[in-house]
């Protein structure tokens, strides 16, 4: 993740630091979509960290369903939720 972040300007210039939690599913392809701010603690960095999430590189799915769920009731992939803390600091 750290590789597709960077800090934005304007958050350096206003000393503007913090954790943004973020939800997000990947698809059957493997790809990332669903991108929710949970809890931001800027624009800019809340941005930063839906652009980056979006950006990241497909995933590769080794079983059928690893990324979510077969329901049986629907006969359907059913997508499962992760989130993740992003901790932006200056030093």
């Amino acid at each position: 993740m750290e590789n597709y972040l960077s800090y934005p300007e304007k958050a350096k210039l206003l000393g503007i630091q913090g954790r943004v939690f973020a939800q997000f599913s990947i698809d059957e392809e493997g790809m990332v979509q669903d991108v929710k701010i949970l809890r931001g603690v800027s624009d800019c960095l809340d941005k930063m960290v839906i652009s980056a999430l979006l950006t990241l590189p497909k995933f590769e799915l080794k079983e059928k369903y690893p990324n979510g769920r077969y329901d049986d009731h629907t006969e359907g992939y059913e997508t499962v939720k992760y989130w993740i803390p992003i901790l932006f600091y200056l030093e």
